[in-house]
């Protein structure tokens, strides 16, 4: 996240003013990585202060691509769960607990799924087993990938801030010379490079620019 705001008046009635942006990043989620497509956290100098979120991320689940859009201030919090193209709820959270339909799952399963449909309804919920894990390593970013036959091909991948402009990534899969180091150095708000080198001794570098309008 980037931003800036302004802080006036007294220690004892502080007015914050201002917000952050979304760099870059990903959210936990009913046990799924989710990429952060846009985000924004701004204050508007009331006191105390009451941040409001705008924030939007989404994930593949089998044949639809789930999105979450959390929204409103920090006391009311309303998430939603949509997908592309468009299904239910219940669908998309099937797809996204179980690998399947709901027509699908077992009456076991679909406790779970109402369960899991109320706690959504109530908001976040705790921290999941990889936010622990990841706050105990002292990393930034902990993912679990599965490959074309689930976790027995999995990769392990961390990634941590050097500094507010150096970012390294590392993974690790389960065959050999599958470990890749990744490095992104953000050379001004638009431009940045990005250098990798893997285990068998390949490596790229590219130089990436963007702007946001």
């Amino acid at each position: 996240w980037g931003g800036s705001m302004r802080i006036t008046g007294s220690a004892l009635d502080p007015e914050v003013a201002g917000g952050l942006n979304l760099i870059r990043g990903n959210v936990e989620l009913l046990g799924r990585s989710f990429d952060l497509t846009s985000g924004s956290v701004t204050l508007d100098g009331a006191f105390p202060p009451q941040p409001v979120i705008d924030m939007r991320a989404r994930t593949r689940a089998e044949d639809i691509d789930a999105i979450v859009h959390l929204s409103g201030p920090t006391t009311a919090l309303d998430l939603t769960l949509t997908s592309e193209p468009p299904q239910p709820q219940d669908e998309v959270l099937a797809r996204l607990l179980f690998g399947k339909s709901a027509a699908g799952i077992s009456p076991m399963q679909a406790v779970q799924l109402a369960q899991t449909a109320a706690a959504l309804r109530r908001g976040l919920g705790t921290p999941t087993l990889m936010d622990r894990t990841r706050r105990a390593l002292g990393v930034d970013q902990l993912d679990l990938i599965q490959g074309d036959v689930g976790f027995l091909d999995a990769t392990v991948g961390f990634g941590k801030y050097l500094t507010d402009d150096i970012y390294i990534w590392a993974e690790h899969g389960m065959g050999e010379d599958s470990g890749r180091v990744r490095i992104e150095l953000e050379v001004t708000d638009y431009l940045s490079v990005e250098s990798s080198a893997a285990q068998d001794g390949k490596g790229d570098i590219g130089v990436f620019w963007k702007r946001d309008y």
